[in-house]
């Protein structure tokens, strides 16, 4: 009887083994053979193998595939350094075997037909998985999974509180813990990164299971509702799993929710308390997922005078049309606040420093070449800045004042910025 497994066999030597073919092909039911190297990963993604056996003259050109693998392939690549194991992503599993030129043949079926029973009890397990996963994503309760540091796994309940239809739109968006839990002194996230915060509610007590969840992912406007938060683990799998359970459905908190952003009535803005959430979490998002991330500092330099000389009421009038026309010329993951007294910053996710100095080019022509309320043009000062991976974001804030003031001094007024190195 032929054993239920797909092999690839891959033979990069001079001389093909028939001997190995063979014996592997006579256990088995499906054996694919690769005999060129850059067919390799194509075989791998097209046929999915249960085991993938490898043999070269010497083992030299294993770490040039193991490194391509963990390149392309990530989760076959962790598979294979563990020797076995269950991805809940895809719940597949994958065994390696490398074979050496002393080959024997006893030996190697005896050691064959254990790995394949491994391999065997490996996708019962898979198959576990997979039935578990398809009941847990239509439960009510909320809950996701976690498997080396990763979301793996979100069910129904849970995608549908922020009005997303899968993990795929999940990931697409390079979404992230930080994007749904609100971080507050009473809550048990206070802004870590996925990595920290599993570590740290490993031992977290009955009475701090309390967590605050954003009703919106995709804006920047949300309201936040308090929940139960329950945390297990499958330890064999490395999986963590959280659960949470809406508070508000019982007594003591029913009609509990908390409105935390508010916009400024003048300039229509969020303010320096929500620029420094923000900016938190995109320069996670930065350098977990190796992408750029621009600030631009920006001051209104009429508003006084206008104060001065027409009164609040047109000062007020005049501000929130320099606040609107720029709001209306950035994209809308751009992130507009006012900073402090008539100075703003513009947060620029998916942008590097040249991308920045464009946008703060283009916003300085804008604003000095258009009329206002008050019959005359406006002038503004610009600088900007890249985010360097893993610095302090008080360091990257006030490079960006300093590129300002830079811009400021110099007589043209043009736009200045700070160039730093970005090594991610």
């Amino acid at each position: 009887m032929l054993l239920p497994l797909k092999v690839l066999y891959i033979d990069l030597t001079k001389y093909f083994h028939t001997q190995i073919f063979n014996l592997v092909k006579n256990n088995v039911e499906t054996l694919t053979v690769c005999m060129k190297s850059e067919e390799i990963f194509l075989k791998i993604s097209e046929i999915q193998p249960d085991l993938i056996m490898f043999r070269s003259k010497n083992n030299s050109e294993l770490p040039i595939i193991l490194n391509k693998i963990k390149k392309d392939f990530p989760d076959t690549f962790i598979l294979m350094l563990l020797g076995k194991g269950i991805n809940l992503k895809s719940g597949h599993c994958i065994s390696f075997y490398y074979l050496d030129e002393n080959f024997n043949q006893l030996t190697f079926l005896d050691f064959f037909l254990n790995l394949v029973k491994e391999i065997n009890d490996q996708k019962k397990t898979a198959s576990d998985v997979n039935f578990y996963k398809d009941i847990c994503l239509n439960v009510q309760n909320m809950f996701f999974a976690c498997q080396y540091d990763e979301i793996v796994f979100i069910n129904n309940s849970f995608l549908g509180y922020f009005g997303l239809s899968s993990l795929d739109e999940f990931n697409k968006k390079n979404l992230d813990i930080y994007d749904f839990f609100y971080p507050s002194e009473k809550s048990l996230y206070k802004g870590e990164a996925l990595k920290e915060w599993l570590e740290k509610i490993k031992d977290i007590k009955k009475n701090e299971n309390v967590i605050f969840l954003k009703n919106s992912v995709l804006s920047k406007e949300f309201s936040v509702e308090p929940f139960w938060m329950d945390y297990s683990e499958v330890k064999d799998l490395d999986i963590a799993i959280i659960s949470l359970f809406r508070l508000s459905n019982l007594d003591k908190y029913k009609n509990f929710k908390i409105i935390k952003r508010v916009r400024n009535p003048i300039t229509n803005l969020y303010d320096k308390k929500v620029f420094l959430e923000e900016l938190k979490k995109e320069a996670q998002r930065s350098f977990r997922y190796k992408r750029p991330l621009s600030l631009i500092f920006l001051s209104n330099d009429n508003y006084n005078n206008i104060y001065s000389k027409y009164g609040k009421e047109i000062a007020h009038k005049v501000l929130r049309e320099f606040c609107d026309r720029i709001n209306d010329s950035i994209r809308n993951l751009d992130l507009f606040c006012s900073y402090s007294k008539n100075k703003f910053v513009i947060l620029c996710p998916e942008t590097d420093i040249f991308g920045a100095i464009f946008v703060a080019k283009r916003i300085r022509s804008m604003i000095t070449t258009q009329t206002y309320s008050h019959g005359e043009n406006l002038d503004c000062t610009l600088g900007a800045t890249q985010y360097q991976p893993q610095e302090d974001n008080d360091a990257f804030v006030q490079r960006s004042i300093e590129a300002w003031s830079k811009s400021r001094q110099s007589k043209e007024r043009n736009v200045e910025a700070i160039l730093v190195p970005i090594n991610f």
